[in-house]
């Protein structure tokens, strides 16, 4: 919802049109978009088939975020990046980076 409130819409058709000159000389192909989402992977159900809310369980926080990507066509699409929660993560621990700035 944080996300959502910070497109103000009374920009929205400027800021489009805005979007659209700057792209217009590039190859849709060669246009990307990317957005994040976060993954619970330990999080149990909320509710049972009967719509009752599950009670004496609290809610898992174990979470990554998922980096999706795909270019404006839709004809390719990269593989996730698999953020980790922690910034000195155990997994992650003497891997290199696969991205410069």
């Amino acid at each position: 919802m944080g996300e959502a409130k910070s497109a103000p819409l009374e920009i929205l058709e400027e800021t489009r049109k805005n979007l659209h000159e700057i792209i217009k000389d590039y190859d849709l192909n060669n246009v990307f978009n990317y957005d994040e989402t976060g993954l619970y992977w330990d999080l149990e159900p909320s509710k049972t088939i009967m719509q009752n809310p599950l009670s004496g369980k609290k809610k898992s926080k174990k979470h990554v975020t998922l980096l999706l990507t795909c270019n404006a066509t839709g004809t390719e699409k990269l593989k996730p990046l698999f953020i980790h929660t922690y910034q000195n993560s155990q997994i992650l621990r003497g891997k290199k980076e696969r991205f410069t700035s």
